[in-house]
């Protein structure tokens, strides 16, 4: 079902360390940081023209992921339908000696409604726009974040002095210990060799890492 409420707050996780949202945030739209404490720093921007939006985000640091909490604020909003009611009420008091107030009342009503709604629906789509920009660059980052840290891995994998297939013995070991079978321990590295593109001592060492045995 459509519904035209809008955003109140959320909250999302990124695979993106603080330190790399700290130099792309404030390059978004018209970003201002208002706080900074242990780490977690406060940004704020307007979403639309004149009758905008007030968003707060706030990034906190959580090791090699991050989350930002969204706060939306719609005080210029409110303000603008308190204007609107108010110049409804004038205008009716002024046409007050020409039609029957059932009447002026119903058309105010109507025209507040209308002219709400499509205020309300701007926004949202404001918002909705605000918020696909937003996460693109999110999505954006982090993979750029996954391929450089791919990277960085296969180069420390290449340059340990490490046997894959005594480390394959030892998960083998450990899955038969675990699982009863090897099942998901293939299906792993065969995982990683086909999404990551890794080779299979790659892969091997990926899950080892993964299980503390490197």
């Amino acid at each position: 079902m459509y519904s035209v409420g809008l955003p109140s707050k959320f909250r999302k996780t990124v695979r993106v360390p603080a330190e790399r949202l700290y130099e792309v945030l404030p390059q978004i739209s018209r970003e201002r940081i208002l706080m900074e404490d242990e780490g977690k720093r406060i940004y704020e921007t307007s979403v639309g023209k004149g009758i905008c939006a007030t968003v707060r985000m706030q990034l906190i640091p959580e090791g090699e992921v991050s989350s930002i909490e969204f706060d939306f604020s719609y005080r210029r909003l409110i303000f603008a339908i308190l204007a609107l009611i108010a110049s409804l009420i004038i205008v009716g008091l002024s046409l007050s000696s020409l039609m029957p107030p059932f009447l002026l009342a119903t058309l105010s009503f109507v025209a507040l409604s209308i002219i709400s709604l499509f205020i309300i629906l701007w926004m949202k789509e404001e918002l909705n726009e605000f918020l696909k920009n937003i996460n693109e660059i999110l999505l954006a980052l982090e993979s750029e974040y996954s391929r450089r840290k791919l990277m960085e891995d296969k180069i420390r994998w290449r340059s340990a002095s490490v046997d894959a297939e005594k480390l394959y013995r030892e998960l083998h070991e450990k899955y038969i210990k675990t699982w009863g079978s090897a099942f998901i321990l293939e299906y792993k590295i065969r995982e990683y060799m086909d999404r990551l593109g890794l080779t299979r001592d790659e892969a091997i060492m990926k899950v080892s890492e993964e299980e503390g045995l490197l």
